[in-house]
């Protein structure tokens, strides 16, 4: 399965003492932001083509999920695929929150200068996965490309366009350059691997890699036949080569559905 430019490096081991639910960087309003550290680099992280399938909730509710396309990933029978339902690639990393950044007040949040504006900041400290589709990885890729690193400092990721706009944009502002500290360091030894969040395997900190995870219900990979009309390969595939284990697509369908849906939940 793809991890990052060129490799398929050893997955971040298993368990943290905090027992939590994974949660991911996540920006609802424009102008809204996170002040992240990531704490994997860009050669380290997982991409892969991912389904957005409705799945119920508590007191009735639905939610989006993403589930990993097995055609794309595995080269097995897809139930998403054969109804013409095509994936898109998300990119996934480690990133500890340190603040979020609000353009309006919110309930326990303290106003705050920046630059000219005044944001409402509400203290994190706490691990998330940074996860989005390869269209708002641009910024994230381009800063690797030049530096050969995102994880020396802190960034503000910040959102530009409201709910539903389906031409959502993210911006990635460094801040000024600090080690790594210790802490950090071995918390980042500590987190799943990104394989095993995306195919679902590990939806808590604290949950252990390799077999010793808890595997939940994957997408089905009954052995029959691929469906016949599948999406291009996109300009992603371009820039981190084509893909390892995997069969070639044919042309035809598009992936494009419109919309930044880059949390699942």
């Amino acid at each position: 399965m793809p991890r990052g430019i060129d490799t398929l490096d050893d997955q971040l081991s298993s368990e943290s003492s905090s027992g939590s639910f994974i949660y991911h960087v996540r920006l609802k309003e424009s102008h809204e932001s996170a002040v992240l550290r990531f704490l994997t680099e860009v050669p380290d992280m997982f991409w892969e083509s991912f389904h957005r399938v409705r799945v119920p909730g508590n007191g009735g509710r639905e939610f989006w999920r993403s589930v990993l396309c097995p055609r794309k990933a595995l080269g097995e029978y897809c139930e998403y695929c054969a109804e013409e339902d095509w994936p898109r690639k998300q990119v996934m990393l480690w990133a500890f929150e340190r603040e979020h950044l609000y353009p309006k007040e919110v309930p326990g949040s303290t106003p705050k200068k920046l630059g000219r504006i005044t944001v409402y900041s509400q203290e994190v400290n706490r691990p998330r996965l940074f996860r989005y589709g390869i269209q708002h990885a641009t910024p994230l890729l381009e800063r690797h490309r030049r530096m050969g690193t995102v994880t020396d400092r802190d960034f503000e990721w910040c959102r530009i366009g409201p709910p539903g706009d389906m031409k959502v944009t993210y911006s990635l502002e460094p801040c000024e350059p600090s080690p790594l500290t210790p802490d950090l360091a071995e918390l980042a030894k500590t987190l799943p691997g990104l394989e095993q969040v995306a195919m679902g395997q590990v939806n808590k900190l604290s949950e252990a890699s390799g077999e010793e995870a808890r595997t939940e219900e994957r997408p089905s990979t009954r052995t029959r036949p691929v469906a016949p009309k599948v999406p291009p390969r996109d300009a992603f595939d371009e820039f981190f080569g084509p893909p390892k284990n995997r069969p070639t697509t044919q042309k035809g369908g598009s992936e494009e559905k419109g919309d930044d849906w880059e949390v699942p939940f």
